[in-house]
């Protein structure tokens, strides 16, 4: 990920809730926040920021990450699905496949209602999804890899269109002392959620108003987007 221009990323985000009328957020929660990219640049903004990670190593890393940066985040070891905040937050996001790893229809939308309660009147949830499109045309069958100074890893990629699921398996090769490497093996598992689906979902939710988007642009919906960007309402 640190060819990710984030910058960019969290600027979208703004973007995104200042269409829903938030030019500011005051009070935020960052879901499945990963190393606090984004909550350490809201709280850099002045926002109240909550991190929630289902990772203890993430959450440790992304506490260092704002002690480094100088901003106060409240880091909170949760599942996404059970969320809870203790008050209501302006926004909500979910960014860098979040949903995704969400990967039954059932914990998408146990997340969604989370999110709904979460909200203020008048609050935002707003997260990008990796599409089918990318899933079958960019990652299904393919490997990819890279050997660097201190680490090396290998990535390949199968995505069932029964299930919707891409399965991703990685290889890591790190650098120990003595020049010796150590060898770990992930599994990631990510659903390809439709369009229809999560706009379904999203309402079923109680959100008021659902709007989808091309990646990184507030342009209407294609069909061949690698990404979608997703802004939720509620009344």
């Amino acid at each position: 990920m640190d060819d990710v221009d984030y910058g960019a990323w969290y600027k979208h985000y703004r973007a995104l809730f200042a269409r829903a009328g938030i030019g500011k957020p005051r009070s935020v929660a960052d879901v499945c926040c990963g190393t606090g990219a984004f909550a350490i640049r809201f709280a850099k903004d002045g926002a109240g920021v909550v991190g929630i990670d289902l990772s203890e190593e993430m959450l440790q890393a992304a506490q260092r990450e704002a002690r480094k940066a100088g901003t106060r985040v409240q880091f909170v070891h949760m599942d996404a699905t059970q969320l809870r905040l203790p008050k209501p937050a302006d926004a909500i996001l979910c960014a860098c496949d979040g949903v995704n790893y969400l990967s039954t229809p059932d914990a998408a939308q146990s997340f969604f209602r989370r999110a709904h309660a979460a909200l203020r009147p008048g609050g935002a949830l707003a997260f990008d999804v990796s599409t089918e499109h990318k899933f079958l045309h960019r990652l299904d069958g393919r490997a990819f890899g890279e050997d660097r100074e201190d680490l090396c890893f290998l990535w390949t990629n199968a995505y069932e269109k029964e299930t919707r699921l891409c399965h991703m398996e990685l290889t890591l090769f790190t650098e120990e002392s003595g020049g010796r490497f150590s060898r770990a093996f992930e599994t990631h598992t990510q659903r390809a959620h439709s369009p229809e689906e999560l706009e379904a979902w999203l309402s079923d939710a109680g959100f008021a108003r659902v709007e989808l988007f091309s990646d990184m642009i507030l342009e209407p919906v294609r069909g061949d987007e690698d990404r979608l960007h997703v802004l939720a309402i509620r009344s």
